[in-house]
């Protein structure tokens, strides 16, 4: 997989958002921390799905 140099603005803006509201999360503990978790963990499972679905939106695979 190759990386494309207009994905690294992206890359770097959704780090800037992401770390601290991580940090927060993972400071506040409890509901924040575990409403983090389920959201990565929703967001990961959509991410492998559209990936190991063949065809326009997944993976296409060689003969």
């Amino acid at each position: 997989m190759a990386l494309k140099v207009g994905d690294i603005g992206l890359r770097a803006a959704s780090a800037f958002v992401l770390a601290p509201a991580a940090v927060l999360a993972t400071w506040a503990g409890g509901l924040w921390f575990l409403a983090l978790i389920l959201l990565a963990c929703g967001l990961l499972a959509i991410e492998w799905g559209r990936m190991s679905t063949p065809g326009p939106g997944g993976v296409r695979r060689s003969p």
